[in-house]
């Protein structure tokens, strides 16, 4: 997972900016948003977690959780 969010924060120039960019990434590739990329990005992008936290959190498209496989 870290080279990922490497990858996004290189490709989006480390820009805060860019942040629902970044995160619609993620979501992509993991199905939600897990609480150890939320970590990662704060790090990359140099801004505090609670904020995207907040984000995620305000944000009605973002998952915050795994969606459990409904399928028998």
């Amino acid at each position: 997972m870290y080279r990922f969010i490497l990858q996004l924060a290189q490709e989006n120039d480390f820009q805060s900016t860019r942040l629902l960019k970044i995160l619609h990434a993620i979501q992509k590739r993991y199905f939600y948003i897990p609480t150890n990329a939320i970590e990662m990005l704060a790090e990359q992008l140099h801004i505090p977690r609670t904020h995207i936290q907040s984000v995620v959190a305000f944000t009605v498209f973002f998952i915050r959780n795994p969606v459990a496989n409904t399928r028998f």
